[in-house]
C-alpha cells in the first residue's frame, strides 16, 4: 500500500505522520464543516471636519499686512493663522482667520517700511513701526504706501510641511472688507531631501528683505532672492505675483542646528551675511556666507565653507540674536549668554553677559535650569538707538529681562522686568503702543496674556493647553426626540499651576465693558444718549410696578441719581416703550406719554406729558398693556374689560398732531408698527393665535398663522419680513408677498418665551435681530436671497457675554438684550445692553462668530474627567502640588469644586483612602451603576499608577440656608494590585479592570464587602480603554489595537476567555467608540481613523477573526479621546436634526461624535451612506483638481473626479468650498454637470429631485448642493 509522510494537526499542534493513500482519500471525501455564508460589509463613508481649532500658538508676529496704519498681529498656530489688530484701548480685534490643509512648519515677516529719522511725536501710533526681529526689518528698501496698486509694507511667509512656501497679505475684497491674498511657491517640492517633513525647520529673512533662507535639519538649505517691493503690484487673483525671483540649494556636511542673517555695517547696507551653525560628529561649526545684493547665488554657494569650531560652552546655542551693531550676535546656551564678535574676520570671540535674572520661578516644572525661549526688539527713537541695540529676552518660567548692548558689544543695561504668572514659549512678541511697551506672552502650558511693561495686564489672549481628556454634559439615556438644553463640552487642560477646565463655546462674543447691579424685578431697560447735549447717558429701567432712572457720564465711570428737578420721565408707572427719534425722547408708560426735546434739562415748554385719561376720553378707566414707537408714530393697545382697541398717535416735535384708532376682536398679546407693512397685532381669539396687519388708515385683513402658543412679541424688519416670538419658544418668520405669496416658516429655538429686538451692525448689509430665550441671547441674521437665490434664510448664533478680566466667570443668564446708541471703542462692533438677573450689562458684540472658550483655573493638573448626570457635576481626576492624586467635583455653572473628601466616619480629610500619594497618577476613572436584585447604586471607580483600585461612594448634600451645594465622597472599598491599573469600568455587579496586561473580572460581594475574582485573561499588551458590548468586552490594547473578547463567564476553566475579533492594522491606538451595534470607530497616534465592522460569524467559532474595515482616513491631528454628545443648540434638535441627505445615525440617540487632540483641536465625525459619500467626495476631488493646476508641471498628474479612495471626506475642504460659493466654478463642463446631477438624484432615493420630473435646471441642482453642504457643515455646539 502506498504511503507518505505529511504534517497533520493533532491536539492543537502540527506533527509529522506516515499516512497511507486510502486514508488520505477518505479524509478528503469526508464532509467538512459548513462554510459560513459570505456577507458583504455595509458601504459606509466618513466625513470629518474641524469644529474647534487649537488655541495653541507657535509664534506671534507683529506684521503690517494691510497698511502702515494698522497695528496687525499674526497668531500662528499649527494649521491656522489668526490676524488681529492691536488697538489703542489695549484690546485685540479679530480681522481674518485662515486654516490651511497642511501644517505650518515655520513663519516669518518679509519687508518693513521706513521710519523717518528724528520721529518725536508718537501720538500717531499707527504711523510708525518697531524694528522687530531681524526677519521683519527692512530700513531702506520698501516703498511708501500710498497707492492701492501696491502691496502692503510687509508680507507673511509661511513654510508648510509639504515644502510649499506661502506668501500672505491682506487687501480689500469685492465688498471692500479685508480679504486674504496669497502667492504659493511649489518649487521646493522638487528636492527629495525636502520631502522628509522638516523643511523650513529654520527660516530667516535678511534685514533688506531681499533674501530668505530655509533649511531642513539634514544638511540642506536654500537661499531665495526675493523681488523688490518696488516691483510688486497688488494682484486680483491668487498666485499672480512671483515673490521668489530665484533660489539656490546648498548642501553641508552635518546637521544644520540654526541659521540667521546678521546685520551689515550702516554704511554697507547691500552687504548680505548668512550665519549657519552646523553640527557634525558632536562638534559645532559656525559657517558664514557673504555676498553683495544682486550677486549670482550660484557663484556664492558654489562650494561649501568649513567655518570655525565653536567653544565647548557654546556648542548648541538655543537662540541666535543678531545685533544691529557691529555684525555681532548673541548666542544663548543652556548655561551661558554671550555676545559673539569678530565672526567675519576669523575665529569668533565670545564674551559672557551677566543678566539681571532671578533663579527659577514656581512656573518651572523641569529638573534643570529654565531655558531662554524667545526674544524681540522693541521700538526706540532712532537717535536713542544710535550706537546701541535693545532687546527683550523671555524665559520659559515667565521671567522677562530687558537688555541694552552698546556699539562695543558691552552690556550697557540689564533690567529684570517681572516674573509673570505663566510659562512663556516661542510665542513671545513686542507690540507698539504710544505710552508703554506691550508684551505678548504666549504659553504652551497654560494661559497666555498681554502685559504693559508698567505692570498692567491688558487681556488674556489664548490658552495653550495639553488636553488629556474631555467630557460632555449629556446623558445617553435621554430620548433622542426630546428638546433639551444642549450638552456642554469641558476639556481637562493645562499643567500644574496653569491647569484648567476649558469649556468649549462657539458664537458671537460680547465683550463686557460695564456691569451694573441695580436691583431685582428688572423687566426691561433702555440707555438713552444725551452725550451731545448734556455729556451723559440716562439708564431707564422698569419693574412691574414703577420705573427708575440713573445718570451715567460719558466715560461710564459712575452711576448717579439725577437731581429731582431734572427728572423728565414718568417714574410712577411701568414703562412700555422708549425711543429717541427726530431729536426728541419719547417714553410710553401704562399711564402716559412723555415727549421732550433732547436739549431739555428741566421741565419747560419743550417738555410735554399726555395722560391716557385725557388722550382717550372715550375710554374711561382704560388699561394700556403694550406700546411701540416707530419714527413719528406711537402705537398702544388698550382694553376696557374684554374689548381691546388699538390707538396710533402721530407726533411732530413734542406735539401729538393726529390719532388713528380701531377695535380688534380677541386679546392683544403683542404689537408692532412697521414702516412698510403698517400696524402688526398679535391676537389670541377662539383658542387660536392670529396675526393682524393694518395700515394707519385702512384694514388690510388678518391671516391665521399656526395653531401655536400665544404670540409673545412681534418685530418687523427688512422690507416685508416679519419675525414673531411665541411663549412656547418658537421663532416664526413671515415673508410677506415674496414672489406673490406669503411664506411662513417657524422653528423651535428654545423652551421658554421668545423676545425680539432689532440689532444692527455697521459693517454688514444683512439685517439682524436679537432674540432672548431660555436665559440666553441669540442673534438671528436674515439673508434676503439666501444661497443661490433661495428664499429667506435665517442664520442663528448664540451671543456669549465674555469678561476679558475673568475668562472663567460663569456666563450671565440673559433675560433680554437690545442694541444701544453709544460710541463703540472698537471698529466693527455693536454696543448692546443686556439684562441678567439684577444686573444691567453693557457690552460690545462682535460681528463674526468664533471660539469663545471659558477657562476655569484649578491650579492642578487634570488628567481624567467625565460628567455625572446623577451628581450634575464634572468628576475630575487631578494631580495637585507634589503630584498627589485627588478628585474634584466641579459645578459646570459656577466652576467651583463642590467636593468634600471625608473618611468613613464622616470626618473631613484632605485625601480619601487610596489617593493622595506622591508621584502617583489616575489612569482610570469611571462611574459604575451597581445593579443587584433589582436595586441600583452609583459608585465611582478609580485606578491609579501605584496599583490602587478604589470604589468611591458619593452623597449630595441638600441646599440649606443659602449654603452652596456640595458632594461628600469617601472610599467604600479599596484593592491593592500588583501593577498599575490602566483602565476600569463597571457592569451590573462586576468591575472589569486591567493591571499591566492582565484583564480582571471581579464581582462585589455585598456580604464580605470586598471584590472577589471571577475571571482573568492575559492580553498581549495593556488595555487603554474598556467597554461592554452586549455580553462581550471591547478592549483597546496598546499593541493590538481593538479586540472583541468573549469572557466566557460561565466557563470556570483557566484561559476560557477568547478573542473573537481584532484590528487587522498595526497601529498604536488612542481611543475608540462603539457607534453602531456592529461598528466601532478607532483613532491612532499616526493621525489615523478607521471604522471597524464586526461581521456575523457562525456560532461556536472561537478562532481569531479580523474586523472588516469599512473606511479609514488621515486626520489633521491625532485624536486623544472620542466622546458622544447631543451638543447642537435647541434650534438644531428634534425634526431639524433628522438624518437626511444620506447622513447615517452615528449613535442610538442621534448624538454627535466628537474627538479632541492633545493641542485642543476638536474634530467632528459624521457617517455617510454611499450616495452621500460619492457626492461629497466628487466635490472634494474637483476642488483638489483646481488647486493643483499650478502643481501639474511639477507632479505630472491629475486627480480623478470619481476617485473614492478610503471612503473618507475632508470636511474642512468642503467648508472652504461653501464659504467661497465656487461650486459653479468647479462643475464647469457638461460632462461634470451630468455626473453632478446623477449624484444628487441618488440622494435618499431621489426625494429631493423627484418633484422636478427631469426638468430641473443647473441652478436647481446647485442650490440643492449648497443646501447639502450647509446641512453637513452646521456648527455642532
Amino acid at each position: 500500500m502506498t504511503s507518505f509522510r505529511t504534517n497533520v494537526l493533532r491536539n492543537g499542534e502540527w506533527v509529522s505522520e506516515t499516512v497511507d493513500f486510502q486514508t488520505f482519500l477518505r479524509a478528503q471525501a469526508a464532509p467538512g464543516p459548513k462554510r459560513a455564508e459570505q456577507i458583504d460589509p455595509p458601504i459606509c463613508g466618513l466625513l470629518t471636519r474641524t469644529v474647534a481649532d487649537s488655541q495653541m500658538v507657535k509664534s506671534v508676529l507683529p506684521v503690517r499686512l494691510r497698511s502702515p496704519h494698522h497695528n496687525d498681529v499674526a497668531f500662528i498656530g499649527h494649521r491656522s493663522i489668526q490676524i488681529r489688530e492691536f488697538q489703542s484701548n489695549g484690546q485685540f480685534r479679530d480681522i481674518l482667520f485662515r486654516r490651511f490643509p497642511h501644517n505650518i512648519r515655520n513663519a516669518c515677516v518679509v519687508g518693513s517700511f521706513d521710519i523717518p529719522d528724528g520721529v518725536d511725536d508718537l501720538n500717531s501710533a499707527m504711523d510708525v513701526d518697531p524694528p522687530a526681529k531681524v526677519e521683519e526689518q527692512d530700513l531702506h528698501s520698501s516703498p511708501s504706501f500710498g497707492s492701492t496698486s501696491q502691496l502692503p509694507p510687509q508680507l507673511l511667509a509661511l513654510v508648510m510641511d509639504n515644502a510649499d512656501v506661502v506668501f500672505l497679505w491682506i487687501g480689500p475684497g469685492a465688498d471692500g472688507r479685508p480679504e486674504f491674498y496669497s502667492s504659493t511657491e511649489f518649487v521646493f517640492r522638487r528636492p527629495p531631501q525636502f520631502q522628509d517633513g522638516n523643511f523650513g525647520a529654520h527660516m530667516a529673512v535678511d534685514p533688506s528683505s531681499r533674501y530668505m533662507a530655509l533649511s531642513s535639519f539634514h544638511g540642506l538649505f536654500a537661499v531665495c532672492e526675493l523681488e523688490s517691493f518696488a516691483n510688486f503690484t497688488r494682484p486680483q487673483d491668487e498666485n499672480t505675483v512671483g515673490i521668489v525671483k530665484n533660489f539656490r540649494l546648498r548642501g553641508v556636511q552635518g546637521v544644520i542646528q540654526s541659521l540667521t542673517f546678521l546685520y551689515p555695517r550702516p554704511e554697507d547696507k547691500d552687504h548680505i551675511i548668512l550665519l549657519l551653525i552646523v553640527v557634525k560628529n558632536g562638534k559645532s561649526r559656525m559657517v558664514i556666507y557673504e555676498w553683495t545684493l544682486g550677486d549670482n547665488l550660484a557663484d556664492v554657494f558654489a562650494e561649501e565653507k568649513r567655518g570655525h569650531r565653536l567653544p565647548v560652552e557654546h556648542q548648541m546655542p538655543q537662540l541666535l540674536i543678531p545685533l544691529t551693531v557691529g555684525s555681532a550676535f548673541i548666542a544663548i546656551s543652556p548655561e551661558q549668554v554671550a555676545v559673539c564678535t569678530e565672526s567675519l574676520h576669523g575665529p569668533p570671540i565670545f564674551e559672557s553677559l551677566e543678566l539681571d535674572a532671578p533663579p527659577k520661578s514656581p512656573n518651572h516644572y523641569g529638573t534643570g535650569n529654565p531655558l531662554w525661549t524667545a526674544w524681540d526688539r522693541p521700538y526706540r527713537l532712532p537717535r536713542y538707538l544710535k550706537g546701541k541695540d535693545c532687546l527683550y529676552l523671555a524665559r520659559e518660567d515667565g521671567i522677562v529681562v530687558y537688555i541694552e548692548v552698546d556699539e562695543d558689544h558691552a552690556l550697557e543695561r540689564s533690567t529684570f522686568i517681572d516674573a509673570f504668572k505663566c510659562n512663556i514659549s516661542s510665542a513671545f512678541a513686542y507690540l507698539f503702543d504710544q505710552y508703554a511697551d506691550v508684551l505678548v506672552l504666549g504659553s504652551d502650558n497654560g494661559t497666555g496674556s498681554v502685559w504693559k511693561v508698567c505692570g498692567t495686564s491688558l487681556a488674556f489672549t489664548f490658552v495653550v493647553p495639553p488636553t488629556l481628556d474631555f467630557a460632555v454634559t449629556d446623558s445617553s439615556g435621554d430620548k433622542a426626540s426630546e428638546l433639551r438644553a444642549p450638552g456642554r463640552i469641558f476639556a481637562a487642560s493645562g499643567h500644574g499651576l496653569t491647569g484648567c477646565i476649558t469649556e468649549y463655546r462657539h458664537g458671537l462674543k460680547a465683550d463686557i465693558g460695564l456691569e451694573l447691579e441695580i436691583g431685582d424685578g428688572l423687566k426691561q431697560a433702555w440707555l438713552l444718549n444725551f452725550s451731545n447735549t448734556h455729556g451723559r447717558y440716562d439708564l431707564l429701567w422698569t419693574t412691574p410696578i414703577h420705573s427708575q432712572v440713573r445718570e451715567l457720564p460719558e466715560d461710564f465711570s459712575d452711576l448717579t441719581d439725577p437731581e429731582p428737578d431734572q427728572i423728565l420721565y414718568d417714574l410712577f408707572s411701568p414703562t412700555l416703550a422708549v425711543a429717541q427719534v427726530n431729536g426728541v425722547t419719547v417714553q410710553v408708560t401704562t399711564a402716559s406719554i412723555t415727549i421732550f426735546k433732547n436739549e431739555v434739562r428741566y421741565i419747560t415748554d419743550e417738555w410735554k406729558q399726555f395722560s391716557f385719561d385725557k388722550l382717550l376720553q372715550d375710554q374711561p378707566h382704560v388699561s394700556v398693556s403694550d406700546a411701540c414707537i416707530t419714527d413719528d408714530w406711537i402705537t398702544v393697545s388698550t382694553h376696557v374689560g374684554p374689548q381691546f382697541r388699538i390707538y396710533s398717535f402721530k407726533f411732530y416735535g413734542t406735539a401729538v398732531v393726529s390719532q388713528v384708532q380701531f377695535d380688534v376682536s380677541g386679546d392683544v398679546t403683542s404689537i408692532h408698527h412697521s414702516k412698510n407693512l403698517g400696524i402688526i397685532v398679535g391676537l389670541w381669539k377662539d383658542g387660536r393665535p392670529y396675526l393682524q396687519i393694518r395700515t394707519p388708515t385702512t384694514e388690510t385683513g388678518s391671516r391665521d398663522v399656526e395653531e401655536i402658543d400665544i404670540a409673545e412679541q412681534v418685530s418687523a424688519s427688512v422690507n416685508n419680513a416679519i419675525l414673531l416670538g411665541t411663549r412656547g419658544g418658537e421663532l416664526i418668520h413671515i415673508s410677506k408677498e415674496w414672489k406673490s405669496t406669503t411664506m411662513v416658516y417657524y422653528q423651535q429655538i428654545g423652551l421658554t418665551a421668545v423676545k425680539i429686538t432689532a440689532a444692527r451692525h455697521s459693517h454688514t448689509s444683512r439685517p439682524r435681530v436679537l432674540v432672548s430665550c431660555d436665559q440666553a441671547l441669540i442673534e438671528v441674521q436674515l439673508d434676503e436671497h439666501g444661497p443661490n437665490g433661495s428664499v429667506y434664510h435665517m442664520t442663528k448664533h448664540r451671543v456669549l457675554p465674555t469678561n476679558a478680566g475673568n475668562l472663567g466667570a460663569p456666563m450671565p443668564l440673559v433675560e433680554y438684550g437690545m442694541a444701544i446708541d453709544i460710541p463703540c471703542a472698537s471698529e466693527g462692533f455693536t454696543p448692546i445692553l443686556m439684562l441678567a438677573g439684577p444686573s444691567v450689562i453693557i457690552a460690545e458684540l462682535h460681528e463674526e462668530p468664533g471660539l469663545a472658550h471659558r477657562y476655569i483655573k484649578i491650579g492642578k493638573t487634570p488628567v481624567k474627567t467625565f460628567y455625572s448626570p446623577s451628581l450634575r457635576s464634572l468628576v475630575v481626576g487631578v494631580n495637585d502640588e507634589g503630584k498627589k492624586t485627588t478628585l474634584m467635583f466641579m459645578d459646570p455653572d459656577t466652576g467651583e469644586d463642590i467636593g468634600k473628601p471625608i473618611d468613613k466616619a464622616g470626618t473631613p480629610v484632605q485625601h480619601i483612602v487610596g489617593l493622595g500619594k506622591s508621584e502617583d497618577r489616575i489612569h482610570g476613572l469611571a462611574e459604575w451603576e451597581y445593579k443587584k436584585n433589582g436595586g441600583t447604586w452609583r459608585y465611582l471607580l478609580v485606578g491609579t499608577k501605584h496599583g490602587q483600585l478604589i470604589i468611591v461612594s458619593t452623597e449630595k448634600e441638600p441646599l440649606e440656608g443659602g449654603r452652596p451645594p456640595s458632594i461628600k465622597y469617601w472610599t467604600r472599598h479599596k484593592k491593592s494590585c500588583e501593577g498599575p491599573v490602566y483602565s476600569v469600568i463597571g457592569h451590573e455587579e462586576s468591575v472589569i479592570y486591567c493591571v499591566d496586561n492582565i484583564l480582571h473580572w471581579d464581582v462585589l460581594d455585598p456580604v464580605e464587602k470586598k471584590l472577589k475574582p471571577r475571571k482573568t485573561f492575559e492580553l498581549e499588551s495593556l488595555a487603554l480603554d474598556l467597554q461592554i458590548s452586549e455580553t462581550k468586552l471591547l478592549a483597546l490594547t496598546w499593541d493590538d489595537s481593538l479586540q472583541l473578547i468573549d469572557p466566557a463567564l460561565d466557563d470556570v476553566s483557566e484561559n476560557s476567555a477568547t478573542v473573537e475579533f481584532h484590528d487587522p492594522r498595526e497601529v498604536t491606538p488612542t481611543s475608540f467608540m462603539k457607534v453602531q451595534d456592529d461598528m466601532c470607530l478607532v483613532t491612532d497616534r499616526d493621525r489615523g481613523v478607521a471604522g471597524l465592522w464586526k461581521w456575523p460569524r457562525a456560532s461556536g467559532t472561537h478562532n481569531w477573526a479580523e474586523f472588516k474595515m469599512l473606511f479609514q482616513g488621515k486626520l489633521p491631528v491625532s485624536i486623544r479621546k472620542l466622546r458622544r454628545g447631543r451638543t447642537r443648540p435647541t434650534w438644531e434638535q428634534g425634526v431639524w436634526n433628522v438624518p437626511k441627505y444620506g447622513r447615517l445615525i452615528s449613535t442610538p440617540d442621534n448624538g454627535e461624535i466628537l474627538g479632541i487632540s492633545i493641542d485642543g483641536t476638536m474634530i467632528h465625525f459624521t457617517l455617510l451612506d454611499q450616495h452621500a459619500f460619492r457626492l461629497l467626495r466628487f466635490i472634494v476631488n474637483l476642488y483638489n483638481l483646481r488647486e493643483r493646476r499650478d502643481e501639474e508641471r511639477l507632479l505630472g498628474e491629475k486627480p480623478d473626479p470619481g476617485y473614492i479612495g478610503q471612503m473618507h471626506v475632508d470636511g474642512d475642504l468642503l467648508k472652504t468650498i461653501l464659504d467661497a460659493e465656487v461650486l459653479q466654478d468647479l462643475v464647469n463642463t457638461d460632462e461634470l454637470l451630468g455626473q453632478f446631477r446623477i449624484l444628487l438624484d441618488n440622494l435618499d432615493l431621489g426625494i429631493y429631485t423627484s418633484g422636478w420630473k427631469g426638468q430641473g435646471t443647473a441652478d436647481h441642482y446647485f442650490e440643492l448642493a449648497y443646501n447639502v453642504l450647509m446641512c453637513y457643515l452646521r456648527q455642532v455646539y
